[in-house]
């Protein structure tokens, strides 16, 4: 199976584990993509946590970085790239999105 751009997209409906293998399978070319409160975003790293809410949304915003909902528990965001930005850290990421501590969910 030769793997398409659209193999890059995050479905937040699926488990947190899943997300997490796609974002280190598809290192390099094609990177992860996914939308964050109405911004696309490519995944460098992340990894699969504890946490439950309804898929997509962020559950916790800290220097240790961005907790999303899954389908089933919750994917930490580490490494992160904006539109025609640089590969940046969480912490940067939320430093130039305040708006983000406030979207935190229940």
């Amino acid at each position: 199976h030769k793997i398409e751009r659209a193999d890059a997209q995050v479905d937040w409906q699926q488990a947190a584990v899943t997300i997490d293998r796609q974002v280190r399978a598809l290192a390099g070319w094609p990177v992860v993509e996914a939308d964050l409160l109405g911004e696309p975003i490519k995944l460098h790293e992340a990894e699969a946590c504890a946490g439950e809410g309804p898929a997509g949304t962020i559950l916790r915003a800290d220097r240790h970085g961005l907790v999303v909902a899954c389908g089933q528990g919750a994917l930490r965001l580490l490494r992160v790239q904006r539109p025609g930005g640089r590969v940046i850290d969480a912490q940067a990421y939320l430093n130039a999105r305040q708006q983000l501590r406030q979207a935190v969910g229940p």
